[in-house]
């Protein structure tokens, strides 16, 4: 056998990796094999998602503190229930969280964990309700997988599935509620039993978002009437049932939160005051300002109207802030569908959105694109009569996600070759944990400030006689200082000294709790920075934490403690 020269063994090295080159591009460029995944692997990656999500939240929920924003009220609200004063559940806080803090806290655990941990519940069958529901609207696994995945790892999902607050526990009644419906809502069937399931799961989420309820049931009803107009006496005979079934739920509700109302008087959803409040309600100080009686005047107003009327009164400065309100509903949501480094501009969130519609009802997919359009922008399209808050949008953030997620499995230029499937998946992934990443990282952030506030009420908790009353901005404190009496804390309000200490005089406020870290241009957390305090307040406590922080540097924190005089204590805190 003849020596293989050098140059015969460069050529045949060439010729072997020019095939291999091309062999893996004729793979990659290839569509992919339907049904290439057997089902055990398949269902184990519907399992593996989920507890991911699960294992996620579970960790997150040992760095966050329990009690968040306005989670606190509801605990609040559990225990009075619990010591059974009347009315405990007849306010604008939602029952559910209050009765869970409440069960909790009357089988001895601690609410604010119970409420915490019973989010995490939600949040995972969020995640997979959501793989459901794409599953059932666009038949597909990979689309499934990437909603899910996306879902698991969102760090404003993540953030609410472990805040104590109702948000999440509310999108699992929706998504599951549109799970059970989703034949019905492509027109495939009208089947009575899923039709009463998804109405009743509707109406369980009245006691989380009772507007958002009302809101999707609506919407539902609508569009299943309008999708099975060919058989009217059977599509309306179903509704009829599946409505008599939400009534039934709701009842309830209504009764708790229209105790002491006339009648006639009874409201379908509560804080009706934000139509009066418009892009007003962007300013805390609006609603504390001592000596203007407008907003008390135009409450009023809108009482003895009613709403109907009332808008077509104010038609004008309604329609001028409607619009400004629908865009920032949409950059809302830009936001929160790409977090953080993935973050788009929005001009291009817009033209994606818009291109990714248009593109999807010209296809066989229109009617549960425009159904998940539709579902995701009703609520954002009512409340900007008024205004609207982040935290009532990420309820429907996981429909946008199904929404993108079919429409680039159902793309060939998208997805029709193995080379993009890749692409895509790693940027999935790669978003997953950054997304993931951040969002622990803000958690561990705000571990310090809580220990600094924890400090703060151990403090309180032994200086002050029993009885005495504190007032602070954030409710989580009373939570450390007497969790038994909730009644002990009073909400410090931006508005003037005098103003504040009139408040403290007619609630019998002993303490006065103040810190430059949150909200530092209210007039009570400027006494840090030396303006004079009212001439019957003594500082008695006066604390500045610091710590080093690897990204940020040197940190403080200064919290001042006012003492009034004469000091009354509450007879029945």
């Amino acid at each position: 056998m003849p020596p293989v020269t050098l140059l015969q063994l460069n050529l045949y090295i060439q010729n072997l990796t020019m095939t291999i080159i091309q062999s893996i591009g004729c793979w990659l460029q290839s569509p992919p094999t339907p049904k290439v995944v057997p089902p055990p692997l398949r269902i184990g990656i519907y399992a593996l998602i989920v507890v991911l999500a699960l294992g996620l939240r579970i960790h997150l929920a040992t760095i966050a503190h329990p009690a968040q924003m306005d989670s606190t009220h509801m605990i609040h609200q559990g225990i009075l229930w619990v010591q059974g004063e009347p009315g405990a559940l007849s306010t604008i806080w939602q029952e559910a969280p209050v009765l869970t803090a409440g069960m909790a806290y009357r089988l001895g655990y601690n609410p604010a964990k119970a409420l915490q941990w019973s989010t995490v519940l939600y949040g995972t069958i969020l995640v997979g309700m959501t793989m459901l529901l794409t599953r059932r609207l666009f038949d597909s696994d990979a689309a499934a997988w990437i909603s899910g995945g996306w879902a698991a790892c969102n760090p404003a999902l993540l953030n609410y599935s472990v805040n104590s607050m109702p948000e999440i526990g509310f999108a699992a009644c929706m998504l599951s509620a549109y799970v059970v419906l989703a034949p019905s809502i492509r027109g495939k069937s009208l089947k009575l039993i899923p039709l009463l399931a998804g109405y009743a799961l509707l109406g369980l989420g009245m006691y989380f978002k009772p507007l958002d309820s009302l809101t999707a049931m609506a919407l539902t009803t609508g569009w299943l009437l309008l999708v099975h107009l060919k058989r009217p006496l059977i599509t309306v005979a179903h509704l009829s049932a599946g409505f008599i079934i939400y009534l039934t739920l709701v009842a309830p509700h209504y009764v708790l939160q229209n105790h002491g109302h006339n009648p006639g008087d009874i409201q379908l959803a509560n804080r009706s005051s934000g139509l009066v409040k418009g892009l007003r309600a962007y300013d805390s100080s609006f609603e504390n300002a001592p000596d203007d009686s407008r907003f008390a005047k135009e409450m009023d107003e809108f009482r003895q109207l009613g709403t109907l009327k009332w808008l077509w009164r104010h038609r004008q400065e309604v329609s001028l802030r409607f619009p400004v309100n629908v865009i920032r509903s949409i950059r809302i949501y830009g936001h929160f569908l790409f977090p953080n480094a993935f973050r788009i501009g929005n001009a291009w969130w817009v033209f994606m959105l818009t291109a990714v519609l248009t593109i999807r009802l010209a296809s066989h997919h229109w009617r549960p694109c425009l159904w998940l359009f539709l579902a995701a922008m009703a609520f954002p399209l009512g409340v900007s009569l008024s205004y609207v808050y982040d935290r009532w949008l990420i309820i429907y953030i996981p429909l946008l996600f199904i929404l993108i997620a079919g429409h680039l499995v159902a793309s060939p230029s998208l997805w029709g070759g193995r080379w993009k499937i890749g692409a895509w998946t790693l940027f999935l992934l790669t978003m997953m944990g950054n997304s993931t990443a951040l969002s622990f990282q803000n958690h561990l952030d705000n571990v310090w400030r809580k220990e600094n506030q924890q400090t703060i009420a151990l403090w309180l908790k032994n200086t002050a006689n029993h009885g005495e009353r504190y007032m602070s901005l954030g409710p989580a404190i009373s939570l450390e200082i007497d969790l038994e009496h909730p009644r002990r804390w009073v909400r410090l309000p931006n508005a003037p000294l005098d103003h504040v200490d009139r408040i403290c005089e007619n609630q019998q406020v002993t303490y006065v709790v103040v810190c430059d870290s949150s909200y530092p241009h209210w007039p009570a957390n400027q006494l840090i920075q030396g303006n004079p305090a009212p001439s019957n307040w003594a500082l008695v406590n006066e604390n500045t934490f610091e710590q080093l922080h690897p990204i940020w540097g040197k940190q403080e924190e200064t919290y001042h403690i006012y003492k009034r005089s004469p000091s009354a204590a509450e007879n029945h805190p």
